[in-house]
Parts: C-alpha cells; structure tokens; sequence
C-alpha cells in the first residue's frame, strides 16, 4: 500500500514532493478507527521512522497478506463476493446500526459514512514488521460492539508487554466523541491533547 501523493498533500497542506514530505514527518502519531487498521499499518511500511506513537481503536489488526474479505465479517465478504462478481467499483456505507452505535449518534455517524473503494476490501496487505518497531503501542477496544476478530487481537495484545490494551464501555463509535471534538477526538480522549 503506497501513501499516494495527494493524501501526502492533503496531510500536511503543502505542494512539496512527496519524497521531501516524508522527510519532514517527525514525531507523527496515527490512528486507526475499525477498517483504517489496515491503511495505518500499511503507513507504517512507509513512514515508520516517523512515527512514534500508534492507536489502533476498535480496528483490525491485520498480518502480512491480510485482507478484509478475508478476515472480516463473513456476512460482509459476502457483499464484497458478490460486489466483485457484478464488477462494481465501490460498496455503500453500512448503516451505523451494524455496528452497534448508540442511537443518538446514529444519523451523525450515517451522514459522515461515503462508498468504500472495492479494492480497499480486496488487496492483500504487505507487511514486514514495521508495525512492531513502533515504540507507543495502542489498542483500544469497545466492549459495546460485538465483532470476535477484534476481541482476538485484544487478547492477543494483553499479552505483549510492548502494547498498551485499554476497553472502553463504547459502541463502535465512541459515545459522541467526533461531534464534540471533531478528528482530534482519540487524542484527546487519551489526554494526548486539549
């Protein structure tokens, strides 16, 4: 997974080549939110040195060659399956009732929802263990959503002294976190930040 140009621009609101931006990222803390554990652990392949801190929250956490098709929902695969066969590009959003989210949140989490790329759920994930060379390891995991591979990955954590494993009473979504504090929310739900 390549960190393409114009996410790299978009990042860090600058027109300079991308290979001078990855040069400049120091001190770079990334979090991932359910799928974004897969394009935070592919970013780490590329921008590792940078980082310092990782937050995986409620998120998969996949191994080299994984896939959402395959280690995701299965009532999901099913639609990704059937998406592939009928050639389509992108999949619609799952309502936030799928994932358990509180109902008060649940039309501001559906407006926030787009189409998802197809091959997002599709490719193959290349890792080489960058992921482990990160010196802040988090993972937090709402105990209000039910989806077993992220229990997995919990108790797979407890038991690494290099990660930190928080559960937080929360539906998928923390209990309207975004509309108070916007993308800052996990910082400073973590006290990283005010």
């Amino acid at each position: 997974m390549l960190l393409s140009h114009q996410w790299l621009r978009e990042l860090t609101g600058t027109k300079l080549p991308p290979e001078e931006i990855r040069e400049r990222l120091t001190n770079v803390v990334l979090c991932g939110h359910s799928y974004a554990g897969y394009p935070v652990s592919g970013a780490l392949e590329q921008i590792g040195s940078a980082v310092s801190s990782i937050v995986y929250l409620d998120s998969f956490l996949p191994e080299n060659g994984d896939s959402i098709l395959e280690k995701g929902n299965p009532r999901v695969a099913e639609t990704i399956r059937a998406a592939v066969e009928k050639k389509q590009l992108s999949l619609p959003p799952l309502p936030a009732s799928f994932f358990q989210v509180n109902e008060a949140d649940r039309a501001w989490v559906d407006s926030m929802c787009t189409p998802q790329p197809l091959g997002t759920y599709t490719e193959k994930l290349v890792l080489t263990g960058a992921r482990e060379g990160i010196a802040k390891k988090t993972y937090i995991r709402a105990k209000g959503y039910a989806q077993p591979i992220f229990d997995t990955a919990e108790e797979k954590l407890k038991k690494d002294p290099t990660w930190r494993v928080l559960p937080v009473q929360s539906g998928h979504e923390p209990e309207g976190a975004r509309k108070k504090y916007g993308n800052s929310s996990v910082a400073i739900w973590l006290g990283c930040s005010e």
